[in-house]
Protein backbone atom coordinates (compact mmCIF):
# COMPACT_ATOMS: atom_id res chain seq x y z
CA UNK A 1 0.00 0.00 0.00
CA UNK A 2 1.88 3.02 -1.24
CA UNK A 3 -0.46 5.72 0.10
CA UNK A 4 -0.93 4.28 3.59
CA UNK A 5 -3.67 2.44 5.39
CA UNK A 6 -6.32 5.16 5.65
CA UNK A 7 -6.47 5.98 1.91
CA UNK A 8 -6.55 2.23 1.18
CA UNK A 9 -9.49 1.65 3.55
CA UNK A 10 -11.26 4.72 2.19
CA UNK A 11 -10.92 3.36 -1.35
CA UNK A 12 -12.28 -0.03 -0.25
CA UNK A 13 -15.30 1.61 1.38
CA UNK A 14 -16.12 3.65 -1.72
CA UNK A 15 -16.32 6.72 0.53
CA UNK A 16 -19.13 5.18 2.62
CA UNK A 17 -18.28 6.03 6.22
CA UNK A 18 -20.95 3.78 7.74
CA UNK A 19 -18.70 0.70 7.53
CA UNK A 20 -16.74 -0.88 10.37
CA UNK A 21 -13.79 -3.21 9.80
CA UNK A 22 -12.18 -5.95 11.86
CA UNK A 23 -8.44 -5.37 12.28
CA UNK A 24 -6.37 -8.55 12.28
CA UNK A 25 -2.77 -9.54 12.81
CA UNK A 26 -2.63 -12.71 10.78
CA UNK A 27 -5.59 -14.75 12.03
CA UNK A 28 -5.93 -12.94 15.37
CA UNK A 29 -8.46 -10.12 15.75
CA UNK A 30 -6.76 -7.13 17.37
CA UNK A 31 -9.46 -4.47 17.10
CA UNK A 32 -12.04 -2.72 14.98
CA UNK A 33 -11.97 0.35 12.76
CA UNK A 34 -15.21 2.28 12.76
CA UNK A 35 -15.17 4.64 9.77
CA UNK A 36 -17.65 7.07 11.38
CA UNK A 37 -15.39 7.46 14.42
CA UNK A 38 -12.31 7.73 12.21
CA UNK A 39 -13.82 10.59 10.20
CA UNK A 40 -14.82 12.39 13.41
CA UNK A 41 -11.27 12.05 14.69
CA UNK A 42 -9.68 13.32 11.47
CA UNK A 43 -11.97 16.22 10.55
CA UNK A 44 -11.46 19.39 12.60
CA UNK A 45 -14.57 20.60 14.40
CA UNK A 46 -13.39 24.13 15.18
CA UNK A 47 -11.31 26.65 13.27
CA UNK A 48 -7.66 26.92 14.19
CA UNK A 49 -6.34 30.01 15.94
CA UNK A 50 -4.93 31.17 12.59
CA UNK A 51 -8.44 31.12 11.07
CA UNK A 52 -9.84 29.34 8.08
CA UNK A 53 -7.53 28.23 5.30
CA UNK A 54 -7.20 30.53 2.35
CA UNK A 55 -7.00 28.94 -1.09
Amino acid sequence: MDGGVIPHVEALSGGDTSHAYVVKDGEQTVGTLDMTELVRALVPRVASEAGARQS
